[in-house]
């Protein structure tokens, strides 16, 4: 059981979630700007002006997550550099994070090639918000929206970040009409913590927060237009908290999966776009946060998997080793174990088959020190439930490496599988596809944000 009151936890998981906006996979050359990954996008006007966004060199609060670069001048920044080749001998201060792991014979996550093409910035991964990993998918044409942020320079200014996976063009799209200004408040008095959302039946992207004022919608032309919360509702999720765990199904998010300084989240909200107001579907749920959702249409069921909870208001915490069935119609819930070879992970991605209701699981992590991540076990296995079987249908391979900062130790991961460490990442299922595949987006520290999709014919399903 982990000794952490819920202050504890929830300053480590700020420190520690995947800040996004960023990019590690490029040098930084003389004279080039770095730009901080946890701002917001400078925008200088010329196309001579372009630069490196660095996921490495980021702020020194990351609670050791996302690997930064040491200051110079520090013992530790003459090794800024890291091998990440798995099975290389890692130079000093690095070590290997599995190196009895069995590797499969072949790799069938297959990482999506990005290229950002913007006067500012430059990279090969994508633009996320702060907390949370979230993205809209239009699966009629291969395209997302990953982040709504404003010009650092002129807050007037505000962009969407889209991406066209048949091309792999990743840009800001300047928004029209009335988007929301600077400073409008999605959690914690931030732009953290976005839900983004394609909403097939309006042909529109859809971002909203648990705290802000009502929803935006984008058309494709990227005009703007915000709709007010319903007058008088009173219930939306608390301000004071992070990793809200959520779901867009049809018309309306679902939101169950929270932490606050005070307690774990026990009731599952949703917001309907059509009437812009937030209820309550469900009290009394397993306080929870650090899972994931997943729907299944036919049963007409949420199901909330793993994630950690809490016996005593926060005090200690502990990984929830079991999936909770939400069934909608009644409401109504009921429990069922993990499978042992699931057991003790937390953070975990899933997602449904909507015709089969099969419900797919992956990674997850089993944390045991938040600064010294080689006591830690790191997963990358796929595993599957067809309602009554458990079946693990790719094991885990290679992880990464350990980099040494001082006295703290963190996973660098290779990113030529879904890494995440302690980040959780997002899963859907695309049944649209010519072949039905699986998207998986999550930060691999040391490097960025990354996709991966898996087809499941290429795994025997």
């Amino acid at each position: 059981m982990k000794s952490l009151s819920v202050p504890v936890v929830l300053l480590t998981f700020l420190m520690a979630v995947g800040c996004g906006s960023g990019n590690g996979d490029n040098d930084i050359g003389e004279g080039d700007v770095v730009i901080d990954t946890d701002v917001s996008l400078p925008d200088t006007g010329g196309p001579d002006s372009i630069t490196d966004v660095e996921r490495d060199v980021i702020a020194p609060d990351n609670g050791g997550q996302d690997t930064g670069l040491p200051d110079e001048g520090t013992p530790d920044a003459a090794d800024a550099s890291v091998d990440q080749s798995q099975g290389d001998t890692p130079p000093d201060g690095i070590e290997d994070a599995d190196e009895d792991a069995a590797t499969p014979p072949e790799n069938p996550w297959k990482m999506m090639s990005i290229r950002i093409e913007d006067e500012v910035v430059r990279g090969t991964s994508i633009m996320n918000p702060v907390d949370g990993m979230t993205f809209g998918f239009n699966p009629v044409t291969d395209e997302y929206l990953t982040q709504f942020t404003h010009d650092w320079k002129d807050p007037l200014i505000s962009y969407a970040w889209h991406l066209d996976e048949s091309s792999g063009v990743h840009t800001r799209k300047v928004l029209e009409g009335s988007p929301w200004a600077d400073g409008t408040n999605f959690c914690m008095d931030e732009d953290w913590c976005q839900f983004i959302a394609w909403d097939a039946g309006a042909g529109e992207w859809i971002v909203m927060g648990p705290r802000s004022p009502g929803l935006m919608r984008i058309d494709t032309s990227w005009r703007a237009t915000p709709v007010p919360l319903a007058a008088g509702d009173d219930g939306q999720p608390p301000n004071g908290g992070i990793s809200y765990s959520h779901l867009f199904i049809g018309d309306a998010f679902f939101v169950y999966g929270w932490i606050t300084g005070s307690g774990f989240s026990d009731t599952l909200l949703k917001f309907e776009l059509g009437t812009a107001d937030w209820s309550t579907v469900l009290p009394g749920l397993l306080p929870v946060f650090s899972n994931c959702l997943a729907f299944d249409p036919v049963e007409n069921v949420l199901i909330s998997v793993g994630g950690l909870t809490t016996e005593d208001g926060g005090e200690t915490s502990y990984p929830l080793d079991r999936i909770q069935i939400i069934d909608l119609d009644g409401p109504s819930a009921s429990t069922l174990d993990l499978p042992e070879g699931l057991l003790g992970r937390e953070g975990f991605s899933c997602a449904i088959d909507g015709a089969t209701g099969h419900l797919y699981v992956f990674g997850g992590a089993k944390i045991e020190d938040n600064w010294d991540e080689r006591l830690n076990t790191y997963h990358n296995d796929l595993w599957s439930w067809d309602g009554t079987n458990w079946t693990n249908l790719i094991p885990d391979g290679p992880t990464g490496t350990f980099r040494q900062y001082g006295e703290s130790w963190s996973l660098v991961g290779d990113k030529t599988l879904p890494n995440f460490g302690k980040n959780i990442g997002r899963m859907v299922y695309d049944e649209n596809s010519s072949k039905p595949r699986l998207i998986l987006m999550g930060d691999v520290p040391g490097t960025a944000t990354q996709i991966y999709t898996l087809t499941l014919s290429d795994i025997g399903l």
